[in-house]
């Protein structure tokens, strides 16, 4: 429960509790008078997002100025919004309640700049290890300009970190405990009047994490002048690197005495050797969201001598094996841990590894920097773990600031830094299964079937049931008849009708995915409809919410992990990761061509082409061998995976080497057996659903993901979002459902004959026709003849 004050209707201030987790939250108001709890005057959701990914953070200019020893400049840039903050006196008089959001005197405000140290240390009375956040100094006060041109206007001002207006440390402590704060950040705020230890700051603005390093001083050289000399300049440099090099090996016994993480990283998390493999295993590594391309982040500071970073997308979870009388049990399920990996990659795309770091720097500046592992996962760990887990400053504070300290600041100490952090040497990976469909339903599956495939309706995509080890996964995908694009919208009124203008042709394409796990959000990811894909391209909806991606491209919901690439315009691209469950989706709209930069299309195509990443321990082997698939499933008490993506379980040949033909076009030997063993009944055309449910759907869940919704998520059904998700995007008229307009598979063979129907056409102009003849030709070549089909049949051959 949080206090709050209103100010006037548009502007309430609460202090929040402190929250240990990440992402979207649920809140709600509700008056605290007699009888009214159960109210909720507003309903709306708060992203909590860690300060290292927070895209409204206070902005000190370039981060990775602040790592380094000596400070480039002593007069470093901060940048905040005015209209950010209000005056907390005004909470104060009751008088002033309805002041009016446009009054200028309501952002009248004196600001402090405080430094905020930050560490984790060993709380012997709650038994876990205490996160604290101790101000140590203010460093300068602002004023915040509330003139009518600072409305969107940000305020540009100066920090001189030669100066220092009040410290809340005694002598003592800053030049003793100042130096436990390996990490800390700013924090803009009002001033309080009678705060003068700065244990009560009000809420504010706070940066990225960054070193302290600057705040140190020798005891004989205190705070308080804004000019050194180059020898004192000298002077300080050369403390910093005195003091590093102790602290340094402080965190070296310190890190010492804990657990050994290593056998967990590198068994359970070993990286990929290669960056092609890192890309494709969606479910286990994520782009790491500082130091990577895809998100084109500037604060990235520890990997800067690597070309692409790839992190682990959730906490490692360890296993263990034993005799079975300890907790080393071969029964166990696998369990939360709260380590994490980093895998960097050079230039070529090859696994960038410790052991080539250069024990003695021949250049201060040397950037070969690789990846190494986490004590403290990035984004943090339940509190229940016990320690490790605040998002963002754990990992700061145990991982990426000694770092700093042995082998940046001191000299000749970052061999100890990778003697506790060796890179992972990729030795213990082992790749996914990855499948991917396209286009008109080409499948290429988890085990290397590849076939073309195409039948409107709702299917299981893959299916895995829950077991001892391991949550079950539903994942379901939409597909529909793509529409004509030969039709011209510009003929409705005139030459076609309403009902015209949707014609369905009898390819089939996929336009909505739905996944979940075993207590996840469930997570639908749709393609908009035609005329709607201009600004977003994609619909992303969880919980029954439609979620926006535009400000934070990485959100983290109830065991699910969502982001999407931020350089391609129109959400065209995203990534859906189940975090216990370590499967990964990649749903791309229209191949996430850029639209902007092909003319001739006014929007996308409006299709769908999905990659799914399934990791080794579900026992899905990548080249398609399923000899012994019966055996290892009933020794190893694997799941049986099924869907889309893997037909024929039980089927023991692979087509590993074989490429498609014409033959698995909508091949009958196949297709019906897919259609009854996957397709959700009810989903299909009508009076296409007369066979009965085939052997292989035993077990399969039979309801339709997409027009139903989790017990928890029914109250949201009356908002649009739930008929958005339940209909197809490509809506026909009734006629193309009967009669000559029905669905009609085309096979191989089909395809070949069209194909020469139509050169004919095209090459062979004949000349005095029947009136009749001559509009049949016509007719057939508009309907059923792509532009070029000479060149088509040449570019393809006759497989």
């Amino acid at each position: 429960v949080a206090s709050c004050y209103v100010l006037n209707a548009a502007i309430a201030r609460c202090n929040l509790p402190k929250i240990y987790d990440w992402g979207t939250k649920t809140v709600y108001f509700q008056p605290q008078s007699k009888g009214a709890n159960d109210e909720k005057a507003f309903v709306g959701y708060i992203y909590f997002v860690p300060p290292t990914l927070d895209p409204q953070r206070l902005d000190i200019g370039s981060i990775y100025e602040w790592y380094k020893n000596p400070m480039p400049n002593y007069l470093m840039p901060i940048t905040w919004y005015p209209r950010n903050f209000t005056n907390p006196e005004l909470f104060n008089n009751l008088n002033q309640v309805g002041t009016r959001i446009s009054d200028d005197a309501l952002y009248g405000v004196q600001l402090g700049l405080y430094v905020i140290g930050y560490r984790e240390y060993k709380d012997d009375e709650i038994k876990k290890f205490r996160p604290e956040h101790r101000t140590l100094a203010r460093l300068a006060t602002y004023t915040n300009r509330n003139s009518y041109e600072y409305r969107w206007k940000p305020q540009e001002e100066v920090i001189n970190l030669n100066q220092v207006q009040q410290w809340y440390l005694t002598d003592w402590e800053r030049w003793n405990t100042l130096y436990t704060y390996r990490v800390g950040y700013l924090k803009l705020a009002p001033i309080r009047p009678n705060d003068l230890n700065g244990t009560e700051l009000l809420s504010g603005l706070v940066t990225a994490p960054i070193s302290l390093h600057w705040l140190w001083s020798p005891e004989d050289d205190r705070f308080g002048q804004t000019t050194f000399s180059q020898q004192e300049r000298d002077q300080r440099t050369e403390f910093v690197s005195r003091k590093a090099k102790e602290m340094c090996h402080d965190w070296y016994d310190e890190d010492g005495a804990l657990f050994n993480f290593i056998r967990d990283t590198e068994t359970n998390s070993s990286c990929p050797c290669v960056e092609t493999q890192a890309r494709l295993d969606l479910g286990r590594f994520m782009p790491h969201p500082r130091c990577s391309q895809t998100f084109r982040d500037i604060t990235c500071t520890t990997v800067i001598g690597s070309k692409n970073c790839y992190m682990s997308a959730q906490n490692i979870y360890g296993s263990y094996a034993g005799k079975g009388n300890t907790f080393d049990n071969m029964d166990t399920s696998r369990f939360m841990t709260h380590y994490g990996q980093v895998c960097c990659y050079d230039e070529a795309g090859y696994l960038m590894q410790t052991p080539y770091q250069p024990v003695i720097k021949t250049q201060k500046e040397y950037f070969y920097n690789p990846g190494y592992p986490l004590r403290a996962y990035e984004f943090g760990t339940p509190p229940y773990m016990g320690q490790f887990e605040v998002p963002g400053l754990s990992v700061f504070h145990n991982d990426y600031m000694p770092y700093f300290l042995c082998c940046k600041f001191a000299d000749f100490r970052c061999q100890m830094f990778y003697w506790r952090r060796p890179s992972s040497a990729c030795q213990e990976y082992q790749p996914p299964a990855t499948g991917q469909v396209s286009g008109a339903g080409v499948f290429n599956t988890i085990d290397n079937d590849k076939f073309i495939f195409n039948e409107p309706g709702v299917y299981n995509f893959l299916y895995i049931p829950k077991t001892v080890r391991s949550p079950e996964v539903r994942v379901q995908v939409r597909m529909e008849r793509y529409p004509n694009r030969k039709v011209d919208f510009g003929l409705l009124g005139r030459y076609i009708s309403q009902a015209e203008l949707v014609q369905p042709t009898n390819a089939t394409v996929i336009t909505g995915v739905v996944m979940e796990a075993t207590g996840t959000d469930r997570v639908y990811v749709m393609a908009r409809k035609d005329t709607r894909r201009f600004r977003y391209r994609t619909d992303i909806i969880v919980g029954n919410i439609l979620r926006y991606f535009d400000t934070i491209r990485l959100q983290r919901f109830n065991g699910v992990l969502v982001y999407v690439n931020n350089v391609e315009r129109g959400q065209p691209e995203i990534y859906v990761v189940l975090e216990e469950a370590q499967i990964g989706i990649r749903v791309r709209e229209s191949y996430a061509l850029d639209i902007d930069r092909l003319p001739m299309y006014q929007e996308s195509m409006g299709m769908l082409d999905v990659q799914i990443s399934v990791p080794p321990q579900y026992g899905v082997r990548p080249d398609g061998d399923k000899t012994r698939e019966t055996e290892l499933r009933q020794r190893y008490e694997l799941p049986r995976i099924s869907g889309l993506m893997r037909p024929f379980p039980e089927q023991t040949s692979a087509a590993i080497m074989q490429g498609l033909t014409l033959n698995d076009v909508n091949s009958e030997t196949y297709r019906q057996q897919i259609i009854n063993n996957y397709r959700i009944v009810g989903s299909g055309e009508p009076g296409s659903e007369q066979n009965p449910i085939g052997t292989l759907a035993q077990g399969l869940p039979t309801d339709n993901m997409f027009t139903t919704s989790k017990d928890e998520d029914k109250q949201f059904d009356v908002f649009p979002e739930a008929n958005l998700r339940a209909g197809p995007i490509y809506k026909t008229a009734p006629i193309y459902d009967s009669g000559p307009y029905r669905f009609d598979p085309q096979t191989g063979m089909d395809i070949n004959q069209e194909l020469n129907n139509c050169r004919g056409l095209q090459e062979d102009v004949s000349l005095n026709l029947q009136p009749f003849q001559s509009n049949a030709n016509l007719m057939y070549g508009l309907q059923h003849c792509p532009d070029d089909a000479a060149s088509i049949i040449s570019d393809c051959g006759d497989s």
